[in-house]
């Protein structure tokens, strides 16, 4: 076996993982991360496995995120925090089980 399969069949482990959790979960917090189109390749596995799910997204940008997000996965229901991360716990975790 190769060093890059090596890498591959752990990459692709966690990825399944990350995949049960996401599906076991009531709801799901992004915080801090853009979602920025260059990464989707990373980040599609994962959003494909989550439909019919509460996403928060907490970020300075998170709207843009959320804008194109939802036209892309319009099966999950997006909610968004506009605040950093130090804004959002010293507002007591907005968003956490707040349904859309």
């Amino acid at each position: 076996m190769t060093i890059k399969r090596f890498v591959e069949i752990g990459v692709e482990a966690v990825y399944d993982r990350a995949i049960r959790f996401l599906k076991e979960a009531d709801q799901i917090i992004s915080i801090g991360y853009s979602f920025n189109e260059h990464d989707s390749v990373s980040y599609r596995p994962l959003l494909t496995s989550v439909s019919n799910k509460n996403f928060l997204i907490v970020a300075p940008n998170a709207e843009s995120s959320i804008e194109r997000l939802s036209e892309e996965y319009p099966d999950i229901q997006w909610s968004e925090k506009h605040m950093t991360f130090k804004e959002w716990v010293n507002n007591g975790y907005p968003g956490i089980f707040e349904i859309s």
